[in-house]
C-alpha cells in the first residue's frame, strides 16, 4: 500500500533505520532453552511505526546492517511478529528468526514529549485542529508521511490531505521548524500551503502529534520521468525558489526531483539538470550535494536529455532554452547582496517550546523524550502508533484504518470533524 511496498533489498533503508551495534548481552533462546550472549541493534520500523531490539549471535551478523534489513523484511511483517506487543527479535547466523521477546526489560521504545496546542498559539492564535482519531488512512507517502481523508462537516465529501507526523524523538526538532515555518508562509500558487494541526488528547492534555496539508495527486518527477517538463514549469519553480528565499527569508537546501516544494539557487541547479539528464547520480557520485560546482554543470557544452524525459513541444529534445533560461536566472541571484538584501515579509524564526515536564527517572524533569519501559507500567498516558504493515493491506471490505493505527469499521470512520 504506498511507499513501502515491494522494496528491493537496497531500498530496504527506506523503511528501516538501524542504529550501530550495542554492546552484548544474555537473552533466554527458547529454542535452545538456555541463556545466550548476543550483541543487538535499536531498529526503527517506518511502515509498522515501531521500535524493535534485534540480537544477533555473532558481532559479524551484527555489524553487517544489510544482514539485519534483509532478515527484517522477512520477518517483521508476519502475523506473529507483527503484533503490537513484540519488543525484540533473535535473528539465527543464517537470517531467520530464532526467537522473540514481549518482555519491556528488552524494550528500548521512546515516547517523544509533544508539544502543547498552546505552544502553536505564538504562530497562530487560533490554528485550526483535526484530531488523529477523525483521519482514514488511504495510502503511505513516505517515512512518517501519509496520504488520509477526513470529513471537514457533516454530509461533505471526504478531503483528502498528506498527514506528517513523527514518533520517533530524533525528529522533534525539524518538524518544529518545518510547522513553524510552513504556517506563516502566505497562499502561493506553487507552494504546498497548511492545512491543520493534528491533535490528541494524550491524559488531560491536548498534544500537537503533526500537521496536514493539501494532498497532491499523481507520482513526483523522481518516480514519472515521462511526465513533460516545459520550460513553463522551470519558469514557476524558479518564481517559487525567488518567493522563499528572498521575500520570506527561507533557504531550505532540499529540492530533488522527490520534493520540489522549497529550495536554494544550489540545489536548483541540480535538479533541473537532474530532471533533464538523469546523469545526476552517476556524474556527482562520491560527492555530497553541497559539493558539486554548480559552474561545472552550467558550463557543459550540452545537456543530454534522458531518453525517458519529455520536454516541451515547441523543444522536444532541445536542452538549450532549459540551460540558458536557468543559467540567467543564477547571475540573476548571483548579483545579489544576498547578506545586505532587505527582505519584504520575512517571517519569523520561533525557537522551539521548552520540553514539557514529565516523569523521567524517579524525578519530574523536562526532557525531549520518555522511556516507554519506564511510563507504561506507571499507567502514564502516551500516543501509540503501531499499525498493520503493508503487506497486510488492503483490509477486508467494510474495514477502514485510522491514522492511529486502529483498524474499525466504515461506519465508525465516517464522523463528525469533532464530534467525540
Amino acid at each position: 500500500m504506498g511507499f513501502f511496498d515491494n522494496l528491493e533489498d537496497e531500498e530496504l533503508g527506506k523503511r528501516f533505520l538501524a542504529f550501530p551495534v550495542i554492546n552484548s548481552t544474555r537473552v533466554w533462546d527458547a529454542e535452545s532453552g538456555q541463556s545466550i550472549k548476543t550483541l543487538y541493534r535499536i531498529v526503527h520500523d517506518f511502515d509498522q511505526r515501531r521500535t524493535l531490539t534485534v540480537f544477533t549471535a555473532t558481532r559479524e551478523d551484527a555489524e553487517d546492517k544489510q544482514f539485519v534489513l534483509e532478515a527484517l523484511d522477512k520477518i517483521v511483517d508476519t502475523p506473529k511478529i507483527a503484533q503490537p506487543d513484540v519488543i525484540a527479535i533473535t535473528l539465527s547466523e543464517k537470517g531467520t528468526l530464532r526467537s522473540f521477546s514481549t518482555n519491556m526489560d528488552h524494550d528500548h521504545t521512546m515516547i517523544p514529549c509533544y508539544s502543547l496546542i498552546q505552544d502553536f498559539h505564538a504562530l497562530l492564535p487560533n490554528p485550526p485542529t483535526i484530531r488523529r482519531s477523525d483521519l482514514t488512512e488511504v495510502d503511505r507517502l513516505g517515512i512518517q508521511a501519509d496520504h488520509v481523508t477526513y470529513t471537514p462537516q457533516l454530509g461533505q465529501p471526504p478531503k483528502h490531505v498528506a498527514f506528517k507526523y513523527y514518533f520517533t524523538e530524533i525528529h522533534r526538532d525539524s518538524f518544529w521548524l518545518e510547522i513553524s515555518t510552513l504556517i506563516q508562509i502566505p497562499r502561493h500558487p506553487n507552494i504546498v500551503p497548511f492545512d491543520r494541526l493534528v491533535v490528541e488528547t494524550v491524559g488531560d492534555k491536548e498534544k500537537v502529534l503533526g500537521l496536514t496539508t493539501p494532498f497532491c495527486g499523481g507520482d513526483t518527477i523522481d518516480e514519472q520521468p515521462s511526465v513533460v517538463f516545459t520550460l513553463a514549469h522551470l519558469t514557476q519553480l524558479l518564481e517559487a525558489i525567488d518567493y522563499l528565499n528572498l521575500t520570506l527569508g527561507i533557504v531550505h537546501g532540499d529540492i530533488r526531483t522527490h520534493n520540489l516544494i522549497r529550495t536554494d539557487v544550489h540545489y536548483a541547479v541540480i535538479t533541473v539538470f537532474d530532471i533533464i539528464t538523469r546523469q545526476a547520480a552517476e556524474r556527482f557520485d562520491g560527492l555530497f550535494l553541497h559539493e558539486v560546482n554548480r559552474a561545472d554543470i552550467l558550463s557543459l557544452e550540452k545537456w543530454e536529455k534522458h531518453p525517458s524525459v519529455a520536454l516541451d513541444s515547441d523543444h522536444p529534445g532541445d536542452t538549450e532554452p532549459y540551460r540558458q533560461a536557468l543559467k540567467a536566472w543564477v547571475e540573476k541571484r548571483d548579483a545579489i547582496d544576498e547578506k545586505n538584501f532587505i527582505l519584504t515579509h520575512p517571517i519569523k524564526w520561533i525557537p522551539r517550546p521548552e520540553f514539557p515536564e514529565v516523569y523521567h527517572f524517579g524525578s519530574m524533569q523536562r526532557v525531549g523524550a520518555q522511556m516507554r519501559q519506564v511510563i507504561e507500567p506507571r499507567g502514564d498516558p502516551f500516543p501509540k502508533w503501531h499499525r498493520p504493515p503493508s503487506r497486510h493491506l488492503p483490509l477486508q471490505t467494510g474495514k477502514v484504518l485510522l491514522a492511529t493505527g486502529e483498524v474499525v469499521g466504515q461506519r465508525r470512520s465516517e464522523r463528525q470533524l469533532g464530534k467525540k
